[in-house]
C-alpha cells in the first residue's frame, strides 16, 4: 500500500524485464524502520549488560523483545523494497494516461500498468464459421501485417489452437467466427506491435480439386434445401 510518487515509463515505451515502472512514496515506513532499528540497536546492548550479570529471566524477555522487532523490521524492509513496481516481463507499455497515476493511493493488488508481452506474441486469425471444419491445431500459418508490409511470418509458426465457440466480431456483421491462435517464433526479432493487423494464410489439409472447387455451393444448396 502507498501513494504513487513517481511513474517512470511512458504509453508504448519498451521496457525490459524487472525494469521500474512505478515508485510509491514510503518516507513513512523509512522512518518507522530507522526508528526501530536504533530501538534494537539499545535493546541488545541491554542483552549483553544482562548476560554479562548472569540475569538469565531478564536476559530471555530482552531476546524475545528483539526477536519481535527483528520481524517488524523485516517487514518494513520488503514493503520498502516492494515501493518499486518492476515489470515481471519483457514488453510495451499499453496503459493510457499514465501522468493521472500520480499522487493515487494503491493497494495491493490493483491493476496499475498494463504491459503486452513481446517475449510470447501470438497472432489470431478470425476464422468464418463455414471453414472451421476444416482448421486444426498444429496447421502451418504464413501473415503479413499492414505496419510491415514488406515482411512475411511464416518460417516454424503453426496454429497453437482454435477457440472453441463462434463470436459475433461486430453488430454489423452477422456471421460467426472462430479465433484461431499461432505463437510467432522469436519475437524480439520482428517488430511486431500489440494491436496490429494484418492478412494471413492457415494451409489447411490437402484436398481433392472437385472438394475445393464445389465446396461453397454444395453447402450453400445444403443449407438452402435441407
Amino acid at each position: 500500500n502507498g501513494i504513487i510518487s513517481a511513474v517512470s515509463v511512458k504509453e508504448g515505451a519498451v521496457v525490459k524485464a524487472g525494469e521500474i515502472l512505478i515508485q510509491l512514496n514510503v518516507s513513512d515506513l523509512v522512518i518507522q524502520k530507522a526508528s526501530k532499528e536504533s530501538t534494537r540497536a539499545k535493546v541488545k546492548s541491554e542483552m549483553i549488560k544482562l548476560l554479562t550479570e548472569e540475569n538469565i529471566a531478564e536476559f530471555k524477555i530482552k531476546e524475545n523483545e528483539k526477536i519481535s522487532m527483528d520481524y517488524e523490521i523485516e517487514r518494513l524492509a520488503k514493503q520498502i523494497q516492494n515501493a518499486e513496481v518492476r515489470s515481471q516481463y519483457p514488453g510495451v507499455v499499453v496503459t493510457e494516461k499514465l501522468g493521472e497515476l500520480l499522487g493515487k493511493p494503491v493497494a495491493y493488488g490493483d491493476e496499475l500498468i498494463k504491459i503486452a508481452r513481446s517475449d510470447a506474441v501470438y497472432i489470431e486469425f478470425e476464422v468464418p464459421e463455414e471453414e472451421v471444419a476444416h482448421i486444426r491445431p498444429d496447421q502451418e500459418v504464413k501473415f503479413k501485417v499492414y505496419g510491415l508490409p514488406g515482411t512475411s511470418f511464416y518460417k516454424g509458426m503453426r496454429l497453437a489452437s482454435v477457440g472453441g465457440e463462434g463470436v459475433q466480431l461486430s453488430e454489423a456483421d452477422k456471421n460467426k467466427y472462430f479465433i484461431a491462435r499461432a505463437q510467432v517464433k522469436n519475437p524480439e526479432k520482428t517488430q511486431l506491435r500489440p494491436g496490429m493487423t494484418g492478412r494471413g494464410h492457415i494451409y489447411a489439409y490437402k484436398q481433392p480439386l472437385g472438394m475445393v472447387i464445389f465446396n461453397k455451393p454444395f453447402r450453400f444448396f445444403s443449407m438452402k434445401f435441407f
